[in-house]
C-alpha cells in the first residue's frame, strides 16, 4: 500500500496516456450558466513545462491543485513532438531551454510555437529578472511569470486560460 501511495502521481499519469477520454475537447459547459465545472478542466486540459530543471510547480499543480494531465520535459527536439501537439497550455523557461532546437534559450521557441499552433496559449517564465520587456517573443505570448511566482499564481493563469480554451471566457 506505501508503494501505491508513493507512486499514485505516476500511476495516474500512466492510465491517462494509455486510456485517454474519448472526446479529448469534449468538455460541456451550459453556455447560459456562469458556473464551470472546473473538475471537468482540470481532467482536460493538457499543460506542458518546457524547463531544463524539474521544476516543483509542475508536480503541485497535478498532485495538489488537480490539473492531472501536467507534464514536464527539459527541452524539445520538435515543434511537432506529440507533447506540444497535445499540450493545450505551454510553459516555456526562458533559460536554457530550446537548444536543441537551435535557439539561444526558451524565448526562441515562443514565435515558432505561436506561428504553428496559434489556438495553444504560451507563457515564458524566468528566475532572472528580464530586462529587455520589449523583446518581441514576450510580447507574443500570452502570459508572464516569475519563476518563484506561487503555485497559486501559476493555477490562476491556468484556470483563466482553460476557460478561454473550453469556450467560457
Amino acid at each position: 500500500m506505501d508503494w501505491l501511495k508513493q507512486n499514485w502521481y505516476h500511476i495516474t499519469q500512466l492510465l491517462l496516456l494509455l486510456w485517454p477520454p474519448k472526446k479529448e475537447k469534449g468538455v460541456t459547459i451550459d453556455k447560459n450558466s456562469d458556473e464551470v465545472d472546473l473538475d471537468k478542466i482540470k481532467g482536460t486540459t493538457r499543460i506542458l513545462f518546457i524547463d531544463d530543471e524539474k521544476f516543483k510547480v509542475s508536480n503541485i499543480l497535478a498532485e495538489q491543485y488537480g490539473w492531472v494531465r501536467t507534464k514536464w520535459v527539459k527541452d524539445v527536439i520538435s515543434l511537432d513532438s506529440q507533447d506540444i501537439q497535445n499540450a493545450d497550455i505551454i510553459f516555456i523557461d526562458i533559460n536554457r531551454v530550446g537548444t536543441k532546437l537551435g535557439f539561444l534559450n526558451g524565448l526562441g521557441l515562443v514565435e515558432p510555437l505561436k506561428g504553428r499552433y496559434p489556438k495553444k496559449k504560451v507563457v515564458v517564465y524566468s528566475a532572472n529578472p528580464y530586462r529587455n520587456m520589449s523583446n518581441p517573443a514576450i510580447q507574443r505570448a500570452d502570459g508572464r511569470l516569475k519563476k518563484y511566482s506561487t503555485p497559486f499564481e501559476f493555477q490562476d493563469l491556468i484556470e483563466t486560460f482553460a476557460k478561454e480554451i473550453y469556450g467560457n471566457k
